[in-house]
């Protein structure tokens, strides 16, 4: 079940924060920020009923919803975009956004 949700992307959370240091000795943290629900919502299908058409269980589109899966497969990438007619840039953003204090 949880086997939908593996490697092929490292598209991590609201979620998985990096920290590296940059060449200008800053701190910048990273994530990926999910956007499911604000696509759902502007298409007007709930969790349940694209998990039905995509053929995953809710409680996986839930971990992926959430930002909480530390992967997600690009065949389950193309059903939801293909379902939702959307991008993936819709559903999913990168993020960077520079620390100073440390």
């Amino acid at each position: 079940a949880t086997s939908f949700f593996v490697w092929i992307f490292s598209f991590t959370q609201n979620i998985l924060h990096s920290r590296k240091k940059t060449t200008m000795g800053l701190f910048d943290m990273e994530e990926i920020k999910v956007h499911l629900d604000k696509v759902l919502k502007s298409r007007n299908i709930t969790s349940k009923e694209l998990a039905e058409k995509i053929g995953i269980t809710e409680a996986n589109l839930s971990i992926l919803k959430t930002g909480k899966a530390k992967g997600v497969r690009f065949n389950t990438l193309m059903s939801i975009c293909r379902e939702l007619d959307c991008q993936p840039g819709d559903i999913l953003e990168y993020r960077r956004d520079y620390d100073e204090s440390n």
